[in-house]
């Protein structure tokens, strides 16, 4: 790579950036800002270091593909062990969410691989196939793409962005390629770098200031163009906690005016589709029913496949959940997807990805039919085991008038099948009311309210039952999820309305956990009944109530809706499920967006800079180290030549060394005569001199170098002194290889010290 393509690079590699920017009328938050970033400015930097180490096009591809490789091992969780999964989960989202879409990693990595493509091809039209306005094409490509799927909001800033980068490209590439072809327009050194920085500079505060000023006025200038939050994982990962309670949930899903499909299921037969399954009963808050699994011990990765004795194949679409819970029948041994974390204890599913939102994936879970025979009674008395005690534990304040209510029901019956069973007749006599608009209080009384009034929905049944199962020696957790929905076409549409909380109660060991025993009364209107298969349907429903108020001012007659109910759990019931609670999830928090961009513009201004800096400092290492006094005073010499260059004094390339130490002096200052006089003469002893040089005198020759660079850059200002460290061009220079006192080899240049070569003219 030429020193006057630096320029053009940084050019090309802003174009690239520009679809950065793009992308924020697609995506809905700033997760996707680094690593795109990085996938469009280091195939630049990646192909200008082959191409000045002269390797070839197809090593630059090369090389540019294992950087991609390397930048989605670190930017993408798992993306070794599976890349598919991520590749489809992402354009499973492309393909179904709306505009503006999640950035998920899989969503995230699709368009990285799009914009690594773009600017690989770019810089190859650009560097290898001398382009101008053809190496715009492929990030033009990508615009007119994202112009025709984004949103309208900010499309001018990403073509005033576009249009402003790519006329600066132009401008220099086009000064490159006239001068490539001899066609002079302008001077050979296209900028003068530090002078270019220094305008830029100045230039982008007058910018900022200016917009600061005037944001605020503008339409829209009080809402930021981009999320700003944090570019980390939120919600993804190995680890999920919940701020909204499960049970919760289904009371808002319940209470939605119109029905909406979440999901659709393509089963044989019916069931319930548990997202969730709690175990833990605090009596705080009104009765909270949470689940916290930490440790490899209650979380795993992945099912065990075991055979199903009654298997029943799922093929679940997810078109309205926003949730990480993946919907399933009870109990699932085999999942279609890898990205999943289970609870061992209830094979609750977790994907990994940010939410399953948009995915497709196939279950298979061993469900028996619910209706249990004459048999089941005398199967189900088995000691409950230790794993499983935990299941009946209820807390010291739980109210006393519950326990004795559950043991006053279950009197003389003898197996837990039957007293499971009378707990359900209990609810299910005629005379509790479901009814979803009843509202409870957040008190330890909650399930005493309910059972007095006797009115209340699912939630209210679900935790009921479970606590008065566990009061009674029964293992019992409360499942959160979905009745069957309706059946269409051979699948079933699964609403809002079928939002749906039942207690899972433990059997013995050849029932095991069941959910056959759900005693919330089925509806035929109201939404979140229980609709258990072969259950008869329902034939009247409560008529939601309406509360009629007279002004005492007016006189007039007002309807008004029934109060917002607040289900038997409180706010902070919520769910962890963490395989590893000793490390910190990786999505907390996350470095903002705008924060990358400043860092990888740095990266992208100082890193050719440490470059450069780095191999003139290697390079005038490996000269003075070398074992070779001849060699090494051949170095001090080269180094003298490098130094004078940058410093930007030239020679007449046939002169000779002693008189390049006679002429430069005239223009860079006496001081340098004698150190210049002293290296052109020991470089004049070893290149045509017989005697072998004295080891010692290498150290002497070398500290004439360090007073020729001291007085050198004395005749020049800061920015001079700067500029000379910063030039790459003598880096380009072949290193002389000598031979032996006396002796030049073929390869070593000039006399005078590896001038620039000679260009070819016409009589050539």
């Amino acid at each position: 790579m030429e020193p006057r393509q630096l320029p053009v690079v940084v050019a090309l590699g802003a174009v690239s950036a520009t679809l950065v920017v793009a992308f924020g009328r697609v995506f809905a938050t700033g997760d996707y800002v680094l690593p795109l970033l990085l996938a469009a400015l280091l195939p630049h930097a990646i192909c200008a270091l082959t191409r000045w180490r002269g390797l070839s096009s197809a090593a630059s591809i090369g090389a540019s593909t294992a950087g991609l490789l390397v930048l989605l091992i670190v930017t993408v969780p798992d993306v070794i062990t599976d890349l598919g999964g991520r590749l489809s989960g992402g354009w499973r989202v492309i393909t179904v969410d709306e505009v503006p879409i999640r950035a998920t990693h899989g969503a995230v990595l699709l368009a990285a691989i799009v914009v690594w493509i773009a600017a690989v091809a770019a810089d190859e039209l650009a560097f290898r196939r001398q382009a101008s306005l053809g190496a715009l094409a492929p990030g033009l490509m990508v615009l007119i793409w994202i112009a025709a799927l984004g949103l309208d909001d900010g499309q001018w800033v990403v073509v005033a962005a576009f249009g402003a980068c790519a006329s600066v490209f132009l401008g220099f590439q086009h000064q490159v390629l006239l001068e490539h072809r001899r066609t002079r327009l302008g001077p050979r050194r296209v900028v003068d770098a530090p002078r270019f920085l220094a305008a830029g500079a100045v230039t982008a505060v007058v910018a900022i200031g200016l917009g600061v000023a005037a944001a605020p006025v503008l339409p829209g200038g009080d809402k930021p163009l981009f999320e700003t939050s944090g570019s980390g994982r939120e919600n993804s990962g190995d680890s999920y906690r919940t701020s909204v309670p499960p049970l919760l949930d289904v009371g808002d899903k319940l209470r939605l005016g119109d029905e909406q499909v979440l999901f659709s299921v393509e089963a044989e037969r019916e069931d319930y589709w548990r997202i969730v399954a709690l175990d833990k009963y605090r009596s705080v808050g009104g009765g909270q029913w949470t689940l916290t699994a930490e440790g490899d011990e209650r979380v795993a990765e992945g099912l065990d496949e075991s055979d199903a004795e009654f298997p029943l194949e799922q093929h679940f679409r997810i078109r309205g959940l926003s949730e990480r819970w993946m919907p399933a029948a009870f109990e699932p041994v085999e999942v279609s997807t890898s990205d999943v974390l289970v609870v061992r204890s209830s094979s609750t599913l977790v994907t990994l990805e940010d939410s399953v939102f948009g995915m497709r994936y196939t279950v298979i879970s061993n469900a028996p039919t619910l209706a249990l025979d004459d048999s089941a009674a005398a199967r189900s008395d088995d000691p409950v085991p230790d794993e499983l005690r935990e299941f009946t534990d209820l807390p010291g304040d739980f109210p006393a008038s519950v326990i004795e209510q559950a043991e006053l029901i279950t009197a003389g019956l003898a197996t837990p099948y039957e007293r499971a069973l009378a707990l359900r007749e209990f609810f299910r006599d005629g005379s509790f009311t479901y009814d979803p608009s009843v509202e409870f209080g957040d008190d330890e009384a909650a399930i005493v309210s309910f059972l007095e009034s006797k009115n209340g929905y699912c939630v209210q049944f679900a935790s009921a039952y479970a606590t008065m199962a566990r009061a009674i020696g029964i293992p019992a957790r409360v499942a959160v999820g979905f009745t069957p929905g309706t059946l269409e076409d051979g699948v079933y549409k699964v609403t809002n309305h079928d939002a749906h909380a039942w207690p899972e109660v433990w059997l013995g060991e050849s029932i095991g956990w069941t959910h056959a025993f759900d005693p919330t009364p089925p509806s035929a209107s109201a939404p979140g009944g229980s609709d258990l298969p072969g259950e008869p349907e329902a034939t009247t429903a409560p008529v939601t109530p309406t509360t009629t108020v007279t002004s005492p001012t007016t006189g007039s007659t007002t309807v008004t809706s029934p109060p917002s109910t607040t289900p038997v759990t409180g706010t902070d019931g919520g769910v962890t499920v963490d395989p590893d609670p000793n490390t910190t999830d990786e999505g907390a928090g996350g470095v903002p967006w705008f924060a990358a961009v400043v860092l990888a513009v740095l990266v992208l201004i100082l890193g050719p800079i440490a470059i450069v800096l780095g191999l003139k400092a290697s390079r005038r290492s490996r000269r003075r180290r070398h074992a070779d006094p001849a060699v090494a005073i051949t170095g001090a010499w080269a180094e003298a030549v490098d130094d004078l260059t940058d410093h930007r004094h030239a020679w007449a390339p046939s002169s000779t060394p002693l008189e390049v130490a006679r002429q430069v002096p005239v223009r860079a200052g006496d001081t340098t005569a004698e150190p210049l006089r002293a290296l052109a003469d020991a470089y004049g002893a070893v290149r045509y001199g017989a005697a072998q040089p004295d080891p010692d005198e290498v150290d002497d020759v070398w500290d004439h170098v360090d007073t020729l660079h001291r007085e050198l850059g004395r005749s020049l200002g800061f920015v001079g002194r700067l500029r000379a460290r910063m030039d790459p061009s003598t880096l380009r220079r072949r290193e002389p290889v000598s031979s032996g006192v006396g002796r030049a080899s073929p390869q070593e240049p000039d006399p005078a010290g590896w001038s620039k070569p000679r260009k070819p003219s016409t009589n050539d």
